[in-house]
């Protein structure tokens, strides 16, 4: 499978399937890039590190992002599976020396890995991570 190079080095691999123990978050992203002069290609990509969905924004001038859903397990959302729901900003900060991530949904809902944080004000040093901050 092609790898685009924003995401490896001529000897990456890429595999047509992924499993999943971890129980963090993910983000699915729709993109799309220009593959040959006038052609367009749209791509699928899953990930799970929150620095690599930053870096995939930081590569707007090469793909553009057409869709960006979260996956958050059942522990985040208090249901028995995981869902997938439209991701509309991302924070970062720190919580008792830790990173800390608020994911906020289209329905206003806000998500963390920790049961204590339920808002992004709780966060010290709080930065927006998505949409891309300019600041």
């Amino acid at each position: 499978m092609d790898i685009p190079a924003i995401f490896g080095k001529d000897d990456s691999i890429c595999w047509s399937y992924v499993i999943q123990t971890e129980f963090l978050p993910w983000f699915y992203c729709l993109y799309s890039e220009e593959f040959e002069k006038g052609v367009i290609k749209k791509n699928m990509i899953s990930m799970i590190h929150p620095d690599q969905f930053v870096g995939l924004l930081e590569a707007e001038n090469v793909i553009e992002l057409l869709d960006v859903q979260v996956v958050l397990p059942g522990h985040m959302t208090k249901e028995e599976r995981w869902v997938m729901r439209p991701l509309t900003s991302m924070w970062e900060g720190q919580v008792d020396g830790y990173t800390e991530y608020v994911y906020v949904t289209s329905d206003g809902k806000r998500f963390s890995t920790s049961r204590e944080i339920t808002d992004e004000n709780q966060l010290d040093d709080r930065q927006m991570l998505f949409p891309l901050s300019t600041s």
